[in-house]
């Protein structure tokens, strides 16, 4: 809390011109479905005392600001010969809350934008944020979709990603984000499929999908994004019961990945846990938000993928 009281102090100063830190003011935007709020100030860097562990909840040297973040991804855009630059993501909620993130985080560096989403028209669910979407800023070569691929059980993320090899290098995108497990939970608490054999049949499912994802990663950047923990019930599934099948699933999608070019997100967990601001119980918070997208532009703009969260709280 010292720490957090130092920062406020600090972005009090800053707004009078009397500071040195720098800060991210990231203007946001309401999506109705599933309550995802977006609207922070966020303190990248500032003079806040050290603590114990020696990290500070202001310190994060990899996040850039609006105009540094622009600059580096049309110095990007230029290096890569490419029209655009392609943010992909394929999973659930929480890989279409990413998807969000970023689309508001563009729109605000290039303040004059607006984004234009478009979604799938051949989606049958009465749910929108059931369906494809694609998201494009007009006079800004960057563009981002999003595939509702909520569990590989389907095998619709086995044939995306089979697709997505079959393209010439300059087609890929230049990151691709995924997730799976949440619904594969939900669908064995609802069919009483015990743990043992709901963890086998994950296993099966992902050793179909994983080596496509390392082969992928050959190529461009690919993430995976693990399953946070739930703070809620959801359904007949039970908060605690549940979260051990996905910290189980964690655990082996973590080892299988170890020796290839996917990043683990690791620091994806740490953020949802330190500002524990789920607003539903299942999603990520308000607060959370900002620092995961500016992981992931960062990524795309420098090549270096920071996992090294650490909260100080």
């Amino acid at each position: 809390m010292e720490c957090l009281t130092s920062c406020r102090r600090m972005l009090s100063t800053r707004l009078t011109g009397n500071s040195t830190g720098i800060i991210l003011l990231v203007a946001g935007a309401l999506a109705v479905s599933g309550l995802w709020r977006y609207g922070f100030i966020v303190v990248y860097r500032s003079n806040c005392p050290r603590v114990t562990n020696a990290t500070t909840h202001c310190e994060h040297r990899n996040h850039l600001n609006d105009s540094a973040l622009d600059l580096c991804l049309n110095q990007t855009l230029a290096q890569s010969g490419k029209e655009k630059l392609w943010f992909h993501v394929s999973g659930d909620s929480r890989t279409r809350q990413i998807f969000l993130g970023v689309s508001v985080a563009l729109s605000r560096i290039w303040s004059t934008a607006e984004s234009i989403s478009h979604v799938d028209p051949l989606c049958e669910s009465a749910r929108r944020d059931h369906c494809h979407m694609n998201v494009s800023i007009p006079g800004h070569r960057f563009s981002l979709s999003e595939r509702w691929y909520p569990s590989v059980e389907n095998e619709r993320m086995q044939l995306e990603l089979e697709a997505l090899l079959a393209l010439p290098d300059a087609r890929l995108p230049d990151i691709l984000i995924a997730n799976s497990g949440a619904w594969l939970v939900h669908t064995c608490f609802r069919s009483k499929i015990n743990d043992t054999h709901c963890a086998e049949k994950y296993r099966s499912m992902m050793s179909a999908v994983l080596p496509l994802l390392r082969r992928l990663a050959e190529r461009t950047k690919v993430v995976w994004m693990p399953q946070n923990r739930m703070k809620r019930d959801w359904g007949p599934q039970k908060t605690d019961h549940g979260n051990d099948l996905l910290q189980h699933f964690n655990r082996y999608v973590y080892e299988e990945l170890q020796d290839s070019k996917v990043v683990y997100w690791k620091a994806y967990n740490r953020i949802y846990d330190c500002f524990a601001d789920t607003e539903d119980g299942i999603h990520v918070g308000p607060k959370s938000m900002p620092w995961m997208v500016n992981i992931l532009l960062e990524y795309v703009c420098t090549d270096r993928f920071d996992n090294s969260f650490q909260c100080c709280y």
